[in-house]
């Protein structure tokens, strides 16, 4: 990393510089500078040494005022420091930006086309380590990812314990190209800290606010430059380009916190003063608590994780309990997608739905995806999952046995899909079974239903219309 007495010489150089157009001279020496790293640091252990070689020319007193050393800086510091070192060259950038005239090269274009390389970062990004290498094995977004497609040694087995020789044919075919086993990640993330943890996520979250800066800082030059128009492929480096970068910042701090979330206890946290939101703990404690001060045998009620405080009505309802919390999980989520997005949102459910051990909370948690995609009017892909839920609900007779509070919701939103935009005639048909199979299981979902169906001109009787 820059010592803050480097950072103050950067800013001095910035501070003395003349416009970068009326300076030739350095110009053709930064080109050269610059040249060298681009010839003769290509491997990533050679560009772990370009951070050394720029502390060389600050000690020199040499300028690095080129966008293009700045940018080689920043990848070199991701690579030696991970997170902290991308946020203290992001800050960097950010200097360079608000110093646009001075920096170098002269050309703006050629400016512009240094940051666009930064989108190539996202790569570097997901190589970072995922699982805390102070105490286990390191291993990245891509490793987690191949440990997921190798999956865990029961997937191979059938229900009766036998051998599926296909898919263990397939995972050891893996194995033997390196990949990580599920069981290998799991156990690694399972010895990494919750401060490892903790901080990546704070470290990210600078690195966010840093892009954020930047974006605002090359925007508004966009707006007051004569050379720039709204059209211009600058704007999309401001938008789309630095998107890679996010993307994958996103994509690990999702994990961090999911797995902070996940976590029932901070045993294994060295640090006396944790950060680690323990609502999840307190508040299964609180609802297990209200059930027993009514019941007199305990009840199993299968509490989800969800760091929401929310208020418990009818506590004698075990059913409605579950209810509830699962209702502050997709009202968390709603929340979330107004923040950052449908697809962010959906890629921590997505997290949710890969590390529930549990078949039920799996289902629970694409019901909650479906529900978003069906808020963000993104009915073809809502369907498809309503479809899903539908078939495993018929399938394993959940009507019989499990909860109606997602169970009514999946056949009434199905439903609503099916009669958005212009329904078919075979859409109308499908619609009449499920209001049929609803009136059985929940009398006040098929009233509302009923009164959707009549908006849309259309009997429930086969054959008429309204």
């Amino acid at each position: 990393m820059l010592t803050d007495e480097e950072i103050n010489q950067i800013k001095q150089q910035l501070s003395e510089a003349i416009p970068s157009k009326e300076n030739s001279e350095i110009e053709n020496k930064l080109d050269d500078i610059a040249f060298t790293i681009q010839t003769e640091y290509k491997a990533i252990e050679e560009r772990k040494k370009i951070v050394e070689m720029v502390k060389s020319l600050i000690k020199e007193k040499k300028s690095i005022l080129d966008t293009r050393i700045i940018i080689y800086l920043t990848e070199s510091l991701l690579h030696n420091f991970g997170f902290k070192g991308l946020n203290q060259g992001l800050s960097i950038a950010n200097l360079f930006v608000d110093n646009w005239d001075k920096i170098y090269p002269g050309s703006d274009e050629s400016k512009k086309s240094s940051f666009e390389n930064m989108n190539n970062f996202s790569e570097i990004i997901q190589a970072q380590p995922l699982t805390d290498p102070q105490n286990t094995r390191a291993y990245s977004y891509f490793q987690y990812q191949l440990s997921r497609r190798v999956g865990y040694e029961k997937d191979t087995r059938d229900q009766y314990q036998n051998i599926i020789d296909e898919k263990r044919a397939e995972r050891e075919a893996n194995i033997a190209n390196n990949w990580p086993t599920a069981e290998e990640y799991d156990e690694a993330e399972e010895r990494s800290i919750s401060k490892f943890y903790i901080e990546m996520s704070e470290d990210i979250e600078k690195c966010l606010s840093e892009i954020e800066t930047l974006d605002k800082n090359l925007m508004a030059i966009n707006k007051c430059s004569t050379i720039f128009s709204q059209d211009n492929y600058y704007n999309n480096i401001t938008g789309e380009k630095t998107k890679g970068m996010k993307e994958a910042l996103l994509d690990y701090q999702s994990f961090a916190k999911e797995i902070l979330e996940s976590r029932e206890n901070t045993d294994n946290d060295t640090t006396p003063d944790s950060k680690i939101d323990k609502n999840n703990d307190k508040q299964a404690t609180k609802v297990q608590k209200k059930i027993k001060s009514i019941h007199s045998e305990p009840i199993r009620i299968d509490i989800p994780e969800t760091g929401s405080n929310i208020e418990l009505s009818d506590v004698s309802d075990p059913e409605r309990i579950e209810a509830q919390l699962w209702e502050s999980i997709y009202n968390d989520a709603l929340s979330q997608m107004k923040k950052i997005g449908v697809q962010q949102t959906i890629k921590q459910l997505n997290f949710k739905v890969s590390k529930s051990s549990s078949t039920r909370h799996k289902s629970y948690y694409k019901f909650i995806i479906a529900k978003i995609c069906f808020n963000a009017n993104k009915i073809e892909t809502a369907n498809k999952i309503f479809v899903e839920l539908y078939t495993e609900i018929k399938k394993k007779n959940l009507i019989e046995w499990d909860s109606h509070f997602w169970i009514s919701e999946v056949f009434y939103l199905r439903c609503k899909c099916l009669l958005t935009g212009e329904p078919t005639n075979d859409d109308i048909q499908t619609v009449r079974n499920l209001f049929d199979e609803l009136c059985k299981i929940d009398v006040t979902k098929s009233i509302v239903l009923e009164d959707d169906i009549n908006k849309k001109g259309v009997s429930i009787r086969t054959g008429e219309t309204s």
